[in-house]
């Protein structure tokens, strides 16, 4: 059952808002939730959130505009995060660089304005070819968009892209 009224509130732009009470439960869209906060300043602690849809393959994160991601876990497509809600502003929450296959394991290993450096690692026994990107939602770092790939079975390959 949602809650009739928090002191905060979440406007979605991506995913969906299943039930808050404690924690927010959420689905995401395309591995991620997105929106905005409108904050309460007395708020004593940064809400959890619980994420359905998460690939644990990839990097998952909350991000808030002028700050770096913040990395959260995620088990059998379940994440659990929290976000500051006592701040007004955007967010993102969820795989931070996914794959057109969700086989394609991929680890973030920076990512700054000017570039992204990550490796890409196939599991399988076959050749996997597939288009890496990062959400639209995350401004102020490097932004990467229908990046194509092509993994030999069992290799892991470090990527860097940009500047």
């Amino acid at each position: 059952m949602l809650a009739r009224t928090a002191p905060y509130k979440l406007q979605l732009t991506r995913g969906k808002l299943t039930d808050i009470a404690y924690l927010a439960a959420l689905t995401a869209e395309n591995y991620g939730i997105a929106g905005t906060v409108t904050p309460d300043a007395k708020m004593p602690y940064a809400l959890p959130l619980s994420i359905e849809g998460i690939n644990w393959n990839w990097p998952a994160a909350v991000w808030r505009p002028g700050a770096a991601p913040v990395a959260f876990g995620v088990f059998e497509g379940h994440g659990i995060a929290r976000l500051e809600v006592n701040k007004g502003g955007a967010f993102y929450a969820g795989n931070v660089v996914t794959a057109g296959d969700p086989r394609l394991r991929i680890t973030l290993l920076e990512w700054t304005a000017d570039h992204l450096t990550i490796e890409v690692n196939n599991p399988t026994d076959a050749l996997i070819k597939s288009t890496l990107t990062t959400p639209t939602e995350i401004t102020e770092l490097f932004r990467m968009q229908g990046q194509e790939v092509s993994i030999e079975p069992g290799a892991c390959v470090r990527m860097r892209l940009g500047k």
